[in-house]
């Protein structure tokens, strides 16, 4: 696993590499570069998992880099931004100014604007997994739907009923956070099993047993698996 400090973040921010609406996408390709260099990576299998804003970045990353063989996102921010930064804590739009290096809030304001996956999601040519909470304050469930009918597939939505923005331990996952259904989804991914027309929306019940049972599941398109 490669865990990085991206535009805005730690040391990147330390040496004024400011966060701006995009340029996490060809970051990303920087962070691929690396991975494919070492023999015991196996550059055709990488993988990547954005959480909360990663969920806004990881897809700009797979957009912008076809190595990338499977994207998985939770806790969205997937398209518009005025939930997190005008209705939630002012603690988020801080922080982000900060990241971006943007001491005006009218000059911040322009950049969030642009901060939408809307123009990127068909780029993308990797298996992609969108896990939200149905009523998750940050990023309504229209937005999850919008972004899951641009892309182009394969393509798998899960909506954890009555859950907000942390997926972390959740009755409909038996007590689990979502991270080991999302690893497995990724597993999945990595090894090619996805059918290539993969459109599949998951309802995941509160009193059910997690995305990879059949009571939380409500079908679209063809199975998970190739040829099913």
């Amino acid at each position: 696993m490669l865990s990085i400090d991206g535009p805005g973040q730690g040391i990147s921010n330390l040496r004024k590499i400011r966060v701006t609406h995009d340029n996490h996408g060809p970051a990303g390709k920087a962070f691929v570069d690396y991975l494919a260099t070492p023999p015991k990576i196996d550059a055709g299998r990488i993988g990547i998992f954005g959480i909360s804003m990663g969920s806004y970045w990881a897809p700009l990353i797979a957009a912008h880099d076809r190595r990338i063989r499977a994207c998985a996102d939770a806790t969205a921010c997937f398209l518009q931004k005025n939930r997190i930064f005008n209705e939630s804590s002012p603690r988020f739009k801080q922080v982000f100014m900060y990241m971006a290096g943007i001491h005006d809030e009218d000059r911040f304001d322009r950049l969030a604007a642009k901060m939408t996956l809307e123009r990127y999601a068909g780029r993308s040519a990797c298996p992609i997994l969108l896990c939200t909470g149905e009523f998750d304050p940050l990023s309504p469930l229209e937005d999850a739907n919008a972004l899951f009918d641009r892309l182009p597939g394969p393509k798998e939505l899960w909506v954890f009923e009555n859950e907000a923005h942390n997926l972390t331990p959740m009755k409909a996952a038996g007590g689990l956070d979502v991270h080991p259904s999302v690893a497995d989804w990724l597993l999945e991914g990595l090894e090619g099993r996805f059918d290539k027309r993969l459109d599949r929306v998951l309802h995941i019940r509160q009193a059910g047993r997690g995305p990879y049972r059949d009571d939380a599941v409500e079908k679209t398109g063809r199975d998970r698996r190739t040829g099913s």
